[in-house]
């Protein structure tokens, strides 16, 4: 690392130590020091003309404090791609350098600008939002742009200052013993860091299953299918945003066990994330570390805002992402870096049809 990259990275990273930050935040951080890894999240929204750096800067300003206009860049290419100016983003967060990064795409004739952020500083929603509000600050609504950035803010604030509050009594604990789910190497999911990452789409149309119904499908059937060694703790997540923090923009998703036991997913009962509770009590730690050691995430909060393949470096092995579309449509997508991949890809097209069959709810699979 040369010496002017390693001055911004320990630039960006004063400034995320100096800022107010929710608890899921804070433990992204400290992840961040203990192991180098960059989290960040990226999304995209189509746009009629070039947006201006000042207009971004502006925005950057208004959601997280002047300080942040420096630790963001704006990359400005000539006419790339999506999957380029995805790529771009990310690596320009997740080197450390920069906490935001911003572009422009075009596909198929159309404009797009394309943001990422580190994780710390905002969750897949609380971009989403940011890009919202950018967007109505090049339509030339600035003034009402600048008003909802500032609730957005004073909205996080509230979060954060209400976080403590909310905790009380113990973390409760399941009555069987936890640990990390590790899945088979003889399995379909067997993976290693050797391989690419690879990502499996599978669309499911006219589906009256919900999303809790094909999660909880799905945790069977990797029991069925021989995918696990060992292990109990599947990670999922959780946004912790109730109906009065919506309009905020930070980080306010947490990290969540599915806990098998063994013939049905449990879910812990608790009023706020364990980010906020590992402070106080010791079963919130360790609940936390089993879920950063499971090979499997299943997505359980906002949608990725990008396409799975899209994604670089992403926190855990293997991963499954149920999106939802227009008219009862679902696409489930399975991404890991697969030792055999014929064979997850066999496990997704077997998953589906037993979903199918399971529920009596979705037909027409492709």
């Amino acid at each position: 690392m040369t010496q002017s990259r390693k001055e911004a990275t320990e630039r960006s990273r004063s400034f995320l130590l100096d800022t107010t930050l929710s608890a899921e935040a804070k433990a992204l951080v400290a992840q961040m020091f203990v192991d180098g890894c960059i989290q960040s999240v990226t999304t995209f929204f189509r746009v009629g003309y070039p947006v201006p750096r000042e207009s971004i800067e502006k925005c950057v300003c208004a959601a997280w404090g002047p300080a942040f206009v420096y630790a963001t860049a704006v990359w400005e290419p000539s006419n790339c791609d999506l999957s380029t100016a995805f790529r771009a983003v990310q690596e320009l967060v997740q080197s450390g350098e920069h906490l935001v990064a911003v572009t422009e795409a075009v596909a198929n004739g159309h404009r797009y600008c394309v943001c990422a952020a580190n994780h710390a500083l905002a969750d897949e929603f609380s971009l989403a939002r940011f890009c919202e509000l950018l967007g109505i600050f090049c339509e030339g609504q600035d003034q009402e742009s600048l008003v909802r950035f500032k609730e957005a803010g004073l909205s996080y604030h509230s979060y954060v200052a209400n976080q403590k509050g909310c905790v009380h009594g113990d973390t409760p604990k399941p009555a069987v013993q936890l640990a990390p789910l590790r899945l088979s190497q003889l399995g379909p999911l067997a993976w290693t860091p050797a391989s690419e990452r690879v990502v499996f789409q599978k669309k499911i149309h006219d589906c009256t299953s919900t999303h809790f119904d094909i999660r909880n499908a799905f945790l069977a059937y990797i029991h069925t299918a021989g995918a696990v060694h060992d292990g109990n703790v599947i990670c999922s997540s959780r946004n912790w945003r109730k109906a009065a923090y919506r309009p905020a923009i930070g980080m306010m998703t947490g990290l969540v066990p599915l806990v098998q036991d063994p013939d049905r997913a449990i879910e812990l009962d608790i009023n706020t994330s364990l980010e906020a509770r590992r402070q106080e009590h010791t079963t919130s730690q360790e609940i936390l570390r089993c879920c950063r050691n499971s090979e499997l995430f299943l997505n359980g909060a906002e949608q990725r805002g990008i396409p799975g393949c899209e994604v670089r470096a992403p926190a855990f092995p293997v991963g499954l992402e149920i999106r939802t579309g227009g008219r009862k449509n679902l696409t489930i997508e399975l991404s890991g870096p697969f030792f055999a991949p014929a064979a997850a890809s066999e496990f997704l097209d077997d998953f589906a049809g037993y979903t199918t069959k399971g529920t009596n709810n979705c037909v027409t699979i492709h």
